[in-house]
Order: C-alpha cells, then structure tokens, then sequence
C-alpha cells in the first residue's frame, strides 16, 4: 500500500520498481493508516481469514535496508519481520508471533483529544491540498503536525506538498 495524496502519479514509479505479484492499494486520502492508527510507514496488520487482526501498528521491515536522508543513509530493520511472518503463515493462530487482544490492545496508540483533532486537522490539510489551496493545506499539515509530532504520515504528506526532496 502507498500513501501519498498525488496518488497514482507519484506512487507508480515505486510499484513499478516493487513489481509486485499480489495486489497493491493506493490510500491518497490515507484512511488506512487512519483506521489502523498507524504514524509511519512502513506498517502492517496481520488479517486472519475470520477478518480478526492478529499483529499490527509497528514499524517494519521486511530485510534490512539502507535509506538516504539528509546528508547521509541509515541503516533500518533486519530478517525478524519476514521470518515472523512466514511462521504465522504455516502456523496461523499457534504463531508464537501472533498476539493475543490484550497484547494487541496494549500496543494501540490510545485516541486522546490531540490525537482527533490532529487527524481531523490534517484531513483538512488534505482536502486543502486537493482544491489547490496550498496556504491553507500548510498551514493545516504544520498544526496537524505540532498535535501529532509523532506521526510521522503528517510530516511526511506536508514535506511531499512543499516539494521536500528527502519526502520520496
């Protein structure tokens, strides 16, 4: 899944390069991560055939990779994630990886008021964004931002609209 509100224009190339053999989402308006209360990307929910979420909302990936940022490149994740999950796709609910609803529960971010008003804040930014009023869209993704500093979706969606190279 890409999240990224310029949509399939921008988000292509990177599937493209992927060339995925499963279905890819595009989620301009991200209400996944909305609905999942994810603040960064990359993420992932564990989705059991009876629709019961298994293990969600941590960072991942999927072999260790290195990104440029900034001045320099960083070193991110390792095996541990894949290895997981390919255990819970041979083992399904006996998966020592899979966590049980109160593991789950802990692990949610809790909604505080902050947190509603910096979503609703930065879907404003969005649809500001999308009628072509950039004064208004930055002003939105930076308030959005200073209720949420920890999301980072909200700095990365305003970096993309300003055109910040280290945004991609």
């Amino acid at each position: 899944m890409a999240q990224d509100s310029a949509g399939p224009p921008v988000v292509n190339k990177w599937f493209d390069r992927a060339s995925p053999t499963y279905r890819c989402v595009i989620d301009p308006t991200h209400e996944i991560s909305s609905m999942f209360g994810w603040v960064n990307v990359p993420s992932a929910a564990w989705i059991d055939e009876n629709g019961k979420i298994v293990r969600s909302n941590e960072g991942v990936y999927p072999a260790e990779t290195t990104v440029g940022f900034g001045l320099g490149k960083v070193r991110l994740g390792d095996d541990s994630f894949a290895e997981a999950t390919r255990d819970w796709i041979e083992r399904g609910a006996d998966s020592e990886h899979v966590w049980s609803s109160r593991e789950l529960a802990e692990r949610l971010k809790p909604v505080d008021d902050d947190r509603l008003l910096a979503e609703a804040t930065f879907k404003l930014a969005l649809h500001f964004e999308a009628v072509g009023d950039s004064e208004r869209a930055l002003k939105h993704f930076a308030a959005a931002q200073d209720l949420a500093p920890d999301n980072w979706n909200y700095q990365r969606q305003g970096w993309t609209h300003k055109g910040t190279a280290y945004a991609t």
